[in-house]
């Protein structure tokens, strides 16, 4: 549903008319952009302009280098999340803060047709509300967060032997020191 939502939004850029899409999920639809705004909020919690270009400017301009993949695997923080999502069956949760930014923005006219609020209120009446809040989660599966035994003795796996790498170097830490061996 969230793709074919970006598809007509591109056949509409497609009839020369200017489309601005705000989504959290580029990676899944990036190939329907022709530029790419990227916002970044600063000490003042106001967005500042952090990157304006092409997609193919903004896949140099955001790439990581191959060393920093390679340490990001290396980090609890990495195998922390992914176990805990995977654990909680994140991919199967439905999309409600959606919902919940359509409700707050409910007074919202739809080009003079109806309030944002009606056109709930019918997806609720009609008893379309699950089907709405679980399509957008659809579009933003991990593999990664799958509730599968192997990708949770993965997660696991790495978060023990990082445990393990931890304890070993605080005592071999302390032994340097704690050199009058209370």
């Amino acid at each position: 549903m969230a793709k074919k939502l970006f598809e007509s939004l591109r056949s509409i850029a497609d009839e020369g008319k200017i489309v601005i899409v705000i989504t959290h999920t580029p990676d899944r639809v990036i190939d329907l952009f022709d530029d790419v705004i990227v916002l970044a909020k600063d000490s003042g919690r106001t967005g500042r302009l952090a990157f304006y270009g092409s997609i193919d400017e903004s896949y140099e301009f955001f790439s990581i280098p191959d060393i920093l993949k390679d340490v990001t695997d290396m980090m609890i923080s990495k195998w922390g999340t992914q176990g805990l999502c995977a654990l909680a069956c994140y991919n199967d949760l439905p999309a409600v803060l959606i919902w919940n930014r359509m409700v707050a923005a409910g007074n919202v006219d739809l080009g003079g047709i109806m309030k944002l609020s009606d056109v709930m209120r019918m997806i609720e009446e009609n008893g379309l509300k699950d089907s709405v809040l679980s399509e957008p989660g659809k579009a933003t599966q991990n593999a990664a967060y799958v509730s599968t035994a192997e990708n949770l003795i993965s997660c696991w796996g790495h978060l023990a032997a990082f445990s393990l790498v931890f304890a070993f170097l605080t005592i071999v830490f302390m032994e340097f020191i704690d050199r009058d061996r209370r």
